[in-house]
């Protein structure tokens, strides 16, 4: 006897049985791998509603924006402490951010970040050296479309930071990652990488008032920085009072102290020129305030 055919609407809820079926095996599945693997500094944007975790004692992760985010993470292995914490006012850390450079389209300089990017990112950088200890680094995802115009979609900068030697140490791995763009269109948490000491990620970045201890990595004049914030220790050597001269005698004079001059070549005066173009160039994008502009400027001028 020949089979009976089954009918149209047989056939589609047997194929709907098995999507639904394969679908809930895929989820099981994506389930599984997503517990088994390891959790990243900002896997709390992705999951569990985006609420920053707190730590035992205070916090070590500040939520910026909807891709943004601010976490302490413990230094790097085989690193030196940092000189952390430290209070670092924000108007001097947004001055110190805003100077950073990196090569755009056509041998242009653009902003590393923009100007409403880092009136969000920098309260909450500056809580986490408030916070961070000698064994913390600072890991800063910052989304934006830094004034790249409404249709471009936001590039993100992954930065590892921290206090040493007396400047703010920024290496940065990525200023203009797709990582927005491919989380929208699959829901995929990103595997994030930031600055590293060990590695150069081959970016290329420059300030005015930097030191350049890689192309991607500055050391930061932030105004302010050397006073430690408090409750940190400071050593500094205590000198012990002069001993009083004995009676009758004459006391010596103490000796001239000389300084050298730094050398005025050619060079030099054309680093005071690209300093002081620079400068002209932020002033004039709203980067920094005509005050900080001046200041950097007479400082310039009175070094020549």
């Amino acid at each position: 006897m020949a089979a009976k055919p089954q009918r149209p609407m047989n056939l589609l809820r047997g194929a709907r049985r098995v999507a639904l079926a394969g679908g809930l095996a895929f989820g099981a599945l994506a389930a599984s791998a997503a517990a088994a693997a390891p959790a990243a500094p900002m896997d709390f944007l992705f999951l569990g509603g985006g609420q920053p975790p707190r730590g035992d004692a205070h916090t070590r992760a500040w939520k910026v924006g909807e891709f943004s985010a601010v976490r302490l993470q413990p230094r790097e292995a085989g690193s030196a402490p940092n000189s952390q914490p430290a209070k670092i006012e924000p108007e001097a850390l947004r001055a110190a951010l805003a100077t950073i450079q990196t090569p755009g389209r056509g041998g242009t300089e653009m902003a590393a970040f923009g100007a409403a990017e880092l009136a969000d990112l920098v309260p909450a950088l500056s809580a986490a050296f408030a916070t961070a200890g000698p064994g913390d680094d600072v890991l800063l995802l910052s989304t934006s479309r830094r004034n790249d115009g409404p249709l471009t979609p936001p590039k993100s900068a992954t930065v590892r930071l921290f206090i040493a030697d007396g400047r703010l140490q920024f290496i940065a791995h990525d200023l203009r990652a797709d990582a927005w763009v491919g989380y929208q269109a699959t829901h995929i948490v990103p595997a994030l990488a930031f600055g590293s000491r060990n590695a150069d990620s081959g970016l290329v970045l420059r300030s005015p008032d930097a030191i350049v201890r890689r192309g991607d990595w500055l050391a930061l004049s932030v105004a302010g920085l050397g006073a430690p914030a408090a409750g940190a220790s400071r050593a500094s050597a205590v000198e012990a009072p002069a001993a009083a001269p004995a009676e009758g005698s004459v006391p010596s004079p103490a000796p001239a102290t000389t300084s050298t001059p730094p050398a005025r070549d050619s060079a030099f005066y054309e680093q005071q020129e690209l300093r002081l173009r620079a400068l002209t160039r932020l002033r004039d994008q709203g980067l920094i305030t005509p005050q900080e502009f001046e200041a950097k400027r007479r400082a310039i001028v009175d070094a020549l």
